[in-house]
């Protein structure tokens, strides 16, 4: 018997319908099955609250216990491997057991697990690596920074670094200071665990911006541009596309750029817009890339595979595990989500439209 059957003959017990199938009369003309004859039209007998509350639960541990196992014990490399990520891709569960993300988890203090806000940084900081900016001498831009600690892996290898986040007097600020999110000042971004304080305090500065004005004064100045699921915040799917184009003129020719955001892995005609968080479609990521493409930047090739292990076909439901759990999709209403990272280069002629 195969596990969807055995999965299958399960639930149907849980929720009582092979027990409500042989309470129902016997057909004209069949002998009785000896079960009691129930109304001609018997209701489902669905499980008490409770019990799904605990089924749930359960099914969250055992996902739990399986996305431990399968990481198994965590080999540090000493460097991270000279490439992994080739695509702008969904994340995916084999990506967490690769020598690149043990690597990024332990560079930046986190516990390796399934998380995909784990999986958004080591694909920043890989690619990153791998396309040379992570030395001295280079210059880095950091959009929607939050609390990430990426400006400190990057101050850490000598990057001078300017991270930004959204102005605090703004009202969009509110819900992002509330949540422990936001950046207000160097002070958030610290940590003397990963760059020490005296080169922090050198090579990264900070100042308020808009995603959707960034100031002239920023631009042609930064061999890296990067934002961790930021650019599905600022206002709507259009918005989102529009600073993808933007943050171009911020690069210097030949710069390199690298942003996450959410992706419906659900559908590719309906999807969630708002002026707060608005989740891209695979037509809107193809629309965005051809966009960069036509400014001048040169992308990774388009992947919109989002595996086929039984990690990757877990769906998180509220409240979400996150930090102690598998989280790598999630249901938001009646959508699947992901993390989804965009990467690429600007042209060598600086090229931005």
């Amino acid at each position: 018997m195969g596990g969807k059957t055995r999965l299958r003959r399960a639930l149907r017990h849980f929720l009582r319908i092979d027990d409500m199938a042989a309470a129902a009369p016997s057909p004209p003309g069949q002998a009785p099955t000896g079960a009691i004859p129930a109304d001609p039209a018997p209701t489902v007998s669905y499980p008490p609250a409770d019990e799904l509350a605990q089924l749930a639960e359960n099914v969250r541990l055992l996902a739990g216990e399986l996305s431990r196992q399968s990481l198994g014990p965590a080999a540090i490399p000493e460097a991270p491997p000279a490439r992994q990520f080739t695509t702008c891709q969904p994340a995916r569960a084999a990506d967490f057991a690769s020598p690149a993300f043990a690597y990024w988890c332990q560079r930046t203090g986190q516990p390796r697990r399934h998380y995909r806000k784990l999986w958004e940084h080591a694909y920043i900081l890989q690619i990153a690596h791998q396309e040379g900016v992570l030395r001295p001498g280079m210059r880095a831009l950091g959009f929607g920074c939050g609390r990430e600690p990426l400006p400190a892996v990057l101050a850490a290898a000598g990057v001078e670094v300017v991270a930004t986040d959204l102005p605090p007097d703004r009202p969009e600020a509110t819900a992002w200071t509330t949540t422990n999110q936001h950046a207000a000042g160097l002070e958030t971004l610290r940590r003397p665990g990963i760059c020490p304080d005296e080169d922090f305090d050198r090579l990264v500065s900070f100042r308020a911006v808009d995603m959707t004005a960034i100031p002239d004064e920023l631009a042609g100045g930064f061999d890296f541009c990067w934002s961790a699921c930021a650019l599905e915040h600022i206002g709507g799917l259009a918005p989102g596309i529009d600073f993808l184009a933007a943050q171009l003129a911020c690069l210097k020719p030949g710069g390199v750029f690298v942003h996450t955001t959410e992706y419906n892995v659900s559908s590719n005609e309906e999807t969630v817009e708002s002026p707060l968080l608005s989740v891209y479609r695979r037509r809107d990521i193809e629309a965005a890339a051809a966009r960069l493409e036509a400014a001048g930047a040169r992308l990774y090739p388009l992947d919109f595979d989002a595996g086929d292990s039984a990690l990757d076909a877990y769906v998180d439901l509220p409240p979400y595990a996150k930090a102690k759990g598998l989280h790598l999709k999630l249901a938001l209403g009646r959508f699947v989500i992901t993390c989804y990272g965009i990467a690429g280069r600007l042209a060598a002629d600086g090229r931005t439209g």
